[in-house]
Order: structure tokens, then C-alpha cells, then sequence
């Protein structure tokens, strides 16, 4: 799975978690700042990513994921 793939997925979870299916997400966009997700909902998307993408992400891992770009760059791993 490449970037852009991993990008489209990430997109779909995110605007679900959102409940807008018209935001705009991209690689540098960050989590809180940008998307505006608050606590409970970057916890979710923790949870909905390793659904989406058959992975577990350990909890010592999950404050390094600030930007979209940590998602992909931790699921091209």
C-alpha cells in the first residue's frame, strides 16, 4: 500500500470520526490544530486506524502521532 492509498483510508476514518464527509485532509495537517479534534476523538481515531488498517498501535507510541503524516509514515512501516 503506498502513500496515497494510505492517505485515502485515513481520509475516510477521519471524516467519519468528524461526521463531514467534505473535509479536506492532507500529510501535514495536524490533528488538533488543523482538524480540530479534541481528546476523545484522536483516541478514537487511534482505535478506528488499527480497525481500518489491521494493526495495533502500542500505547507508548500513540503521543507520537501529531500530524496525518505519523499515521502514514507508521503504517508504510
Amino acid at each position: 500500500m503506498n502513500r496515497e492509498e494510505i492517505l485515502e483510508r485515513l481520509t475516510g476514518v477521519i471524516r467519519e470520526i468528524m461526521c463531514d464527509s467534505s473535509v479536506e485532509v492532507t500529510e501535514e495537517m495536524n490533528l488538533i490544530d488543523d482538524l480540530g479534534l479534541d481528546s476523545l476523538e484522536a483516541m478514537e481515531l487511534m482505535m478506528e486506524v488499527e480497525n481500518e488498517f489491521g494493526v495495533e498501535i502500542p500505547q507508548d507510541d500513540i503521543s507520537s502521532f501529531v500530524k496525518v503524516q505519523d499515521f502514514i509514515d507508521y503504517l508504510e512501516k
